[in-house]
């Protein structure tokens, strides 16, 4: 691939804005939360409250050190994503409706700790906003951003743009790569195996892939999912490893978890008992994966809808599975309004664990392995981590 610079699409704006560490209490109820692990251990937990954003950064040994960067412009959603080596912390903030917005991406480098980037990515021709981070893209240092998809003159056709972008916030691709999908919405990106994935029309089924960046090539298909005849049409993705998918789904009597293995055709499935909503629920696309690839969770929410399409939040759980041999470990409780934030699932030295915002902190909460879906625990000090502040 060439690699050109492009002026104009992305505004650099490295130490444009002062950027400040220590603790910093939030003075108002966070608009998002997002959250990711590395596979070291390191953690690294974000809010954002009006136009500000504060990132905890926890070691492995339970240190805790906070920085915080003021932002031009207030966003509603944030994604945190490590990058293979675990040292590099990406946090995307956007507005989740704005069509206008561009991408605000700041990089913090974990093991100093400190801010190194702070940047700006802009919507343009092939690349429709609102834009999404997808991730770093394989084991490069790389960030892969995808822009919405846009509708054809082909009904069943939607074409999907990505571009890709250093940690410096230059553009690296020479323009946005493009992927005509012939299927139904939505899609699903993995930027670690460099694969886009999409539903056919009009059944849905196969699921098919292609390479997300780079030459256009087909990659692995789905072509039924285990023990559904004709169902294809997940809720959530999360993928393990390049011949692995698991996924989850809303069905009319359950929730249902899939293992796909790609290279032998086979996989399994287990029902996601809904013991809490029995009247039905509402799986989101907010999954995570553990770090090992071990451990796949996922939220369920459940909405009371009234006249006008009005509708109450009823609350949340998170279920949490072992991907294989595929088995359910237990549904977390977390409280609050999960729907509006991210959580990050870990797996090590044989203890699973979901790092979630609630009550206005971020809380480990620890799974047990029990066969009662219902089953989970919390840490000690009520699950909130470990905070000692460090001053630079």
């Amino acid at each position: 691939m060439n690699i050109i610079r492009v002026f104009g699409l992305v505004s650099a704006a490295l130490m444009l804005v002062p950027l400040t560490c220590g603790k910093a209490a939030l003075k108002s109820a966070p608009k998002a939360a997002c959250a990711a692990i590395s596979s070291s251990g390191r953690s690294g937990a974000a809010s954002l409250a009006a136009k500000n954003l504060n990132l905890e950064i926890i070691d492995p040994s339970g240190h805790s050190t906070t920085l915080s960067a003021p932002l031009q412009t207030e966003g509603d959603e944030c994604r945190a994503v490590f990058d293979h080596k675990g040292n590099l912390l990406a946090v995307a903030i956007r507005k989740q409706f704005d069509s206008t917005q561009g991408l605000r991406i700041l990089i913090a480098d974990t093991e100093v700790p400190e801010w190194v980037a702070n940047f700006s990515v802009e919507p343009q021709a092939g690349l429709q906003a609102p834009l999404s981070l997808v991730g770093f893209l394989q084991d490069t240092e790389s960030l892969v951003v995808q822009g919405s998809g846009e509708k054809t003159a082909k009904a069943t056709a939607t074409i999907v743009g990505t571009i890709v972008v250093d940690t410096a916030g230059k553009v690296l691709s020479a323009a946005p790569f493009k992927r005509t999908l012939e299927g139904r919405a939505p899609s699903f990106t993995d930027a670690m195996h460099n694969r886009l994935w999409y539903l056919s029309s009009p059944h849905f089924c196969p699921i098919r892939s292609v390479t997300l960046t780079g030459n256009l090539m087909q990659g692995p298909d789905v072509a039924s999912l285990p023990n559904e005849r004709s169902y294809c049409l997940p809720n959530v993705v999360g993928y393990p490893d390049s011949d692995t998918l698991v996924l989850a789904a809303t069905m009319s009597d359950s929730d249902a978890v899939w293992r796909i293995d790609l290279g032998a055709g086979t996989g399994e499935r287990i029902a996601a008992p809904r013991d809490r909503f029995p009247k039905g629920d509402q799986i989101d696309g907010n999954g995570s994966l553990s770090p090992d690839g071990q451990v796949f969770a996922f939220a369920r929410h459940q909405f009371s809808y009234g006249r006008f399409d009005n509708f109450s939040y009823m609350g949340s759980d998170i279920v949490v599975v072992q991907v294989r041999p595929l088995r359910l470990l237990g549904v977390i409780l977390p409280g609050d309004d999960l729907y509006q934030h991210e959580f990050a699932a870990d797996h090590r030295d044989g203890k699973t664990s979901v790092l979630v915002f609630s009550s206005g902190v971020w809380k480990k909460l620890w799974v047990e392995p029990s066969k009662s879906s219902e089953h989970s625990a919390m840490a000690p000090n009520n699950g909130r981590l470990p905070s000692t502040p460090t001053t630079h």
